[in-house]
Parts: structure tokens; sequence; C-alpha cells
């Protein structure tokens, strides 16, 4: 089955990026002076070197630099083969030495890649059986045992890629991948504390690169400020500008900018951010769906019903029948509606104990649709992770089902961080508007929509309607 990476998660989980060896054969990881292995150069010695090289710029304003140049960046990987073609080759490579360990974590990295690719989150699966080979051959490699990190990370097994990140740093406490794997853990397990840490030892060794930026990007929006994440996403494109990435990869740093400028209520920016990506990879899943949502929110609701159409087309994701379900409502198509309706509700059924990667974006549509087995999700949720959208989205679906006061309780987690999210905001608002917590209901509902006027079709005119009844 297929399904689109949602805009809740822009980590890179599924990859191995511009800090990890490369999966294309036609490339050598050092071929590009900004992708480190560990192991080739560590500590001071890097830093000297990259100082050396001229790519530290840690702490550099960037606000007046223009953006990179979108068609160099797509130039710049046409040469790379695409991930199908990485399959293929190490799939052969392994057929000739079935005993080699560096051609399985090969195989297993392009992969991962494939599956991120094109959303199909059973090659998470298959990623993992070919890195478990890897490790079995050789049970201390590092490289076997972060690509198998990665293919749990994809399934959202994130302690089970923490322990592996960990048995690797025991070994070798600098290794920069080991750091990077084991922050997006404790990242997406609601360890903000330890993340920060593990990118902070990264940054000492590699300085402002892409994949470090990108990191405290997300790690700022989370913990932070909008701005700040903006600031960082930024930063972490223009170091991608001159680099030889996968289209997908350099799309990504496009859509993480663009992500940020719809947090921020820029939609019409964000907009043109994702269509640049898509001038790079002009199927990347994730752009597409945040340029939807752009459309929406400038009021473009034509584009974006034919692109929401584009994207369900053959079997999309639950969430995304939902929200091609709000614009068919809006125009007065309730039949058609109801049948993208049910649509999701099957989907959901189907996939909700399949793939737990699958299960936050499936609480976000089942909420509003099925609030009890939105519930059930997001108790598993949270008894897996611990991070604020956890919390977010189990409060949502008690909220949903009836208890307001259990609600109320379980939001606080959720907002202890300060995280600007206009979703976030305005369900905290909602749920303390209806055990009467007036005073915080109009603080969070103000603060979401200022924020994000536009934060989504139905709920930000729910969220202007309920402000001004309790604002009398």
């Amino acid at each position: 089955m297929n399904a689109t990476p949602h805009l809740a998660t822009i980590d890179r989980n599924d990859e191995f990026d511009a800090l990890t060896a490369t999966s294309d054969p036609t490339r050598a990881p050092e071929s590009n002076r900004k992708r480190f292995v560990s192991g080739a150069v560590k500590g001071g010695v890097l830093v000297a070197a990259l100082v050396a090289d001229g790519i530290l710029f840690w702490g550099v304003p960037s606000g007046d630099e223009a953006l990179p140049d979108a068609e160099q960046m797509a130039l710049l990987g046409d040469s790379r083969n695409s991930s199908a073609e990485n399959v293929s080759f190490w799939a052969g490579r392994v057929d000739d030495v079935p005993t080699s360990a560096a051609f399985r974590s090969q195989l297993a990295s392009s992969q991962l890649a494939l599956a991120g690719d094109t959303g199909d989150l059973a090659g998470y699966g298959i990623a993992e059986q070919t890195a478990l080979g890897a490790v079995q051959l050789s049970p201390n490699n590092e490289t076997s045992l972060l690509v198998l990190a990665a293919a749990r990370s994809g399934q959202h097994d994130f302690r089970g890629a923490l322990e592996l990140a960990d048995q690797v740093l025991v070994a070798d406490p600098t290794s920069v991948r080991a750091l990077l794997s084991a922050g997006d853990a404790h990242l997406e397990l609601g360890d903000y504390a330890d993340a920060r840490a593990a990118y902070q030892l990264v940054s000492t060794q590699v300085g402002g690169v892409a994949p470090v930026l990108s990191r405290f990007a997300r790690l700022e929006s989370l913990t932070g400020s909008i701005d700040e994440a903006h600031d960082y996403a930024r930063r972490a494109l223009l170091d991608a500008g001159d680099q030889d990435l996968r289209h997908a990869d350099a799309a990504f740093y496009w859509f993480q900018l663009a992500t940020f400028e719809f947090h921020l209520g820029n939609a019409a920016e964000a907009a043109d951010l994702a269509r640049t990506a898509l001038s790079i990879d002009p199927k990347n899943l994730g752009s597409n769906e945040l340029l939807a949502k752009a459309l929406v929110a400038i009021g473009d609701h034509d584009g974006a019903t034919a692109l929401y159409e584009q994207l369900v087309d053959g079997g999309g994701a639950a969430d995304l029948h939902g929200e091609l379900a709000k614009l068919y409502e809006r125009a007065g198509r309730d039949d058609e509606a109801a049948e993208q309706v049910a649509l999701g509700l099957d989907f959901a059924a189907r996939n909700a104990d399949r793939f737990p990667a699958e299960r936050r974006h499936l609480i976000g549509f089942l909420a509003d649709h099925d609030p009890a087995e939105a519930l059930r999700l997001a108790e598993l949720d949270l008894s897996e992770r611990q991070d604020i959208y956890s919390h977010a989205w189990y409060a949502w679906s008690l909220f949903q089902t009836g208890d307001a006061q259990a609600a109320a309780e379980a939001m606080q987690p959720a907002l202890a961080y300060g995280t600007e999210d206009a979703m976030m905001l305005y369900q905290a608002g909602v749920i303390e508007a209806a055990v009467g917590d007036v005073e915080a209901a109009r603080t969070h509902l103000s603060q979401s929509l200022e924020l994000n006027p536009q934060f989504d079709l139905v709920h930000a005119a729910r969220a202007r309607t309920l402000l001004a009844s309790i604002s009398d």
C-alpha cells in the first residue's frame, strides 16, 4: 500500500542523509565535500578540516542571502541513479556475494530510500529484513546496525532504533551517524533535552551543515519558536544548495522551509516553496500534500481539490480523503464528501494495526469521524511515544469521545514547551472552553489564529466562532 509522508512528521528518519553512507553505487561517500562518514575523520581534526574548507558558518545570519538556484540543485542530482535502480544494483551484488554484510547494508539503505520516495510503508519492513541479514553477518558493524536502526525508525519503533544507536555509541561515542540516529529517536520519543545534546555533539564535529541545521529546525519548532525553526530551515537550505543530492533529498530542504512558512501563516510563500520543491522532484509526496494545504489556505479551493484528487487517486491515506471530503462538503458535494470519508474509514480499518507509522495520521482523521477508534490508537501511540503530539492527540481524542475534563488534564504535557502549533493551540482552547477555563481558552484560540489564521478549512472557522462566543 502507498501512503504519503505527512506534515506533522518532517523528520528524516526514513533515509541515510548527507551525513551517512550513500546507497548510490555511482557515488563514493567522500565524493561530496559535505558528506561525512563516521570513522573517516573525527573531533578537532574534522572541525579544522571544515574550517579550512570554508564550510563552517555556524551562527552566521542568512536572512538576506538569496535562496539557492533550484534548477542547479536539480541538475546536480541528475547523475544519480533512482532509488529503484539502486535497489536493483545492490540486490545483484548481494546475489553475487551473499556473505557480504556491506552489500546487504547498501541494499537495505536503498530500500529505505525507495520506501521514502514512494510512500510504501511495507518497504520499511523489507529493508529491516535485509538489514537484519547484514547484522547477522557482521554483528558489530556500525553501518549495518544503523541501517537497521533507520528501518526501525521508519516503522516508528523508535525505542528499538535508539537501542541500536546506543550500541554503536558504546563502541564509538563520537560516531556522527550514531549520534544523529540516537538524537532522532530521542526527538520522536519526546526526550528533547537528550535530542538536543546529541545534535550539539554532532555540531561540534561537523558544524552547521544542512542535515544538522534541519534537525535543529525541527527541534526548535517543537520546543522553541517557529521563527527560530524557520531560520534554521533557511540556513539548511542554503547549505544544501551546492550539494549533489538526490532529487528527493534536495526537495526536502525546500519542503521543510515551506512547512514552517505555512505554520507561520504565510500560505502563499509556502505554496511557492512547495512548487520549487516539486520542480526538483515532481513526485515528492510531502511537497504535493503541503501545496494542497497551502492552496486551501489562500482560498484556491478548486486547485486544492484537483490536487487532493490526484493524491488519493489509486488509494490515498485516510487523512487525505478527509481533507478532500472537507472541500467537497464546502462545495455542496455532500455525496462525494461522504464517499471520501467512507474511503478514509476503510483505509483506517485496514491499516491502523498493520502500520504503526500511519497511526498518528489516522488519529487526526478518526477524531472527526470515529472518535472511539481515534482514542484507541491515541492510547497506543502514547504508550510508545511521549512527545508533545502524543499528548495532544490523546487529549483531543478524549475530548471527542466526550471526556472534556480528562482531556484538559491530558493536554497539559502538550503545552509544556510553549510549542507554536496552530492546530494544537486550537485544540487546547476548545477543551479549555468546554471545562469553563475561559481565560485560557481565549488565550490559546487567539494565539492559534494569530499564528496561522487559515490552519485548517474547517477548524480555523470553528476557532473564530468559538473565540467570538467567549469574548462577548
